[in-house]
């Protein structure tokens, strides 16, 4: 979802650091594993909200958009980085619908947004990484 394993990085130490002060909130209404994935969503879409206000940029960021993929599968390369060009609300959506797997319902009550609007931003991310991997081909 934070397409950046640094900011992914950052997600898991704010999790855990925050994990003793928010367990209390973990009422035993669903699985642990359920909860601990909602707060994880919630972490990484705050991340999402305040990088895009700043937006950095790594002094190898430049460098590393040059070089060749180190992988032999060019083709997940290639949906990886058209998934990172994303905007933000869109790639949430297609990051929980595709990879988690999470239900509209479950995706609009953890970003604010109705079922309907899930659909929407799902429908617009798969068409914006087709017309992506269009042009790379």
């Amino acid at each position: 979802m934070t397409s950046s394993v640094e900011d992914a990085e950052d997600v898991v130490h704010d999790l855990f650091v925050g994990l003793p002060e928010s367990i209390h909130k973990y009422h035993e209404r669903g699985s642990l594993q359920g909860w601990l994935k909602r707060v994880v969503v919630r972490l990484a879409l705050m991340r999402l909200r305040t990088t895009r206000r700043r937006r950095e940029v790594a002094l190898d960021d430049e460098v590393s958009t040059h070089s060749a993929p180190q992988t032999d599968n060019a083709v997940g390369w290639d949906v990886q980085r058209a998934i990172e060009t994303l905007p933000d609300d869109l790639r949430a959506v297609l990051v929980l619908r595709q990879s988690e797997r999470y239900t509209h319902r479950e995706i609009a009550g953890l970003l604010g947004i109705t079922p309907g609007a899930s659909r929407v931003r799902l429908s617009r991310a798969v068409k914006l990484l087709r017309t992506a991997l269009r042009g790379r081909t």
